[in-house]
Order: C-alpha cells, then structure tokens, then sequence
C-alpha cells in the first residue's frame, strides 16, 4: 500500500515578510529551523540548518 498525503498552511502576512523570514538566517529559528540557519539564503551558497529537536 502506498501512502501519500499533502501538507497545506495559511499564512496570513504580506509575501514580503514570509519570504524574510525564511531567507534571513536570523528570523528563521522563530519560524522553522529551532537551530538556526548558517547563514542567509544567497543564490550559490551552501546554508545548514540546525533543528534542536533532530541532532
């Protein structure tokens, strides 16, 4: 049997602050990564993300 299922969200905030929010290292540990992020979504860097709650 195969499983498949779809995960959905509203976010009720303009575009511009949710993309912030992800791209900016130091706002996402409030949203998503509890770790953090090493550093800020630029086109052609590598980026870890540190979640606390999975070593």
């Amino acid at each position: 049997m195969e499983l498949k299922f779809t995960v959905q969200a509203k976010i009720k905030k303009p575009i511009e602050e949710v993309f912030d929010a992800v791209y900016n290292s130091k706002k996402l540990s409030k949203y998503f990564a509890t770790g953090g992020a090493s550093r800020s979504l630029d086109e052609g860097v590598e980026v870890i993300w540190d979640f606390h709650d999975y070593p």
